[in-house]
């Protein structure tokens, strides 16, 4: 087998297929992707203006939702380092949220959640001790649905490096979505993500 057919096998099994599922558009694949490019300069650029005052990092994500609904996930922060009382970060950023065939019973028959969601949020991070961050903040959804209820909700997240001394800058996150019972119905999204900070 040859690289260009293995390249293409994995494009159109893989990433493709993710691509498909994540986005919140209804728009073709290439258009999709050039709104990704697009979102990245924005980001890049960003960090690139901002940086110079404030140090400013950026975080490209992508991992799963898990518990309820597995789909897939793309996701950027814009991290402002101990902006906040000189200690905590300040992160900014939004997450693509795919598709899902996962249901649950209900009173009225099977409750299903099969929407694309797209994600703004900010958050508090702070350090604490042997490397762990954790964030709250909020969290604006695309729509109403039954995992997530209400326009805005909360978001908390836990964040550690995976390996401190090879890769410094790769880092493992879970990321939770839910209003915290302010409103019903509420499942919550639960994601694991892998981030590559640029610095």
């Amino acid at each position: 087998m040859s690289i260009f057919s293995t390249v293409g096998n994995w494009w159109s099994n893989t990433v493709k297929p993710f691509l498909a599922r994540v986005s919140p558009l209804g728009n073709p694949l290439i258009a999709q992707i050039v709104l990704y490019i697009m979102i990245a300069l924005f980001f890049g650029a960003l960090v690139t203006h901002c940086g110079k005052a404030k140090a400013a990092e950026l975080d490209i994500m992508a991992g799963s939702t898990f518990v309820r609904g597995p789909t897939g996930v793309l996701g950027m922060n814009l991290r402002f380092p101990q902006i906040v009382a000189n200690y905590a970060d300040l992160s900014v950023g939004f997450d693509l949220i795919g598709s899902s065939n996962w249901c649950k019973s209900g009173l009225t028959g099977p409750q299903c959640y099969n929407n694309n969601q797209a994600v703004i949020h900010a958050q508090v991070v702070a350090p604490l001790k042997y490397g762990i961050e954790l964030g709250i903040g909020v969290a604006h959804l695309q729509h109403e649905d039954n995992l997530n209820c209400g326009s805005v909700d909360f978001s908390l997240s836990l964040q550690h490096q995976v390996w401190k001394t090879k890769y410094p800058n790769l880092y493992w996150r879970y990321q939770h979505f839910s209003s915290a019972g302010t409103c019903s119905p509420n499942e919550g999204r639960d994601m694991f993500l892998l981030a590559w900070r640029f610095n």
